[in-house]
C-alpha cells in the first residue's frame, strides 16, 4: 500500500481527508454508472429527450471523477 502525506498536514488529518476524498470519488464514479445505465434504458413517451438530456449529465460527472478524462 503506498501512503501519500501533504507537506504540513497531520497524519491523522490526512488520513481523515484521503478517505473522505475516495468516498466522494467511489460515489461520482457510481453516480456516472448509475445515469449511464439510465441513459441506456430510458422507455416511453418522452424517450428521446430524456436520453439526450443525460449524456451532458454523464460527461459532467465523468468529468469530476477524472478531470483529464
Amino acid at each position: 500500500m503506498v501512503n501519500y502525506t501533504i507537506p504540513g498536514m497531520k497524519k491523522d488529518t490526512a488520513e481523515t481527508l484521503s478517505t473522505l476524498l475516495q468516498d466522494r470519488l467511489n460515489a461520482l464514479s457510481d453516480l456516472a454508472l448509475t445515469l449511464k445505465h439510465v441513459h441506456w434504458n430510458v422507455v416511453g413517451p418522452d424517450f428521446i429527450a430524456v436520453h439526450l438530456m443525460l449524456d451532458p449529465q454523464v460527461d459532467a460527472v465523468r468529468g469530476m471523477v477524472d478531470a483529464n478524462g
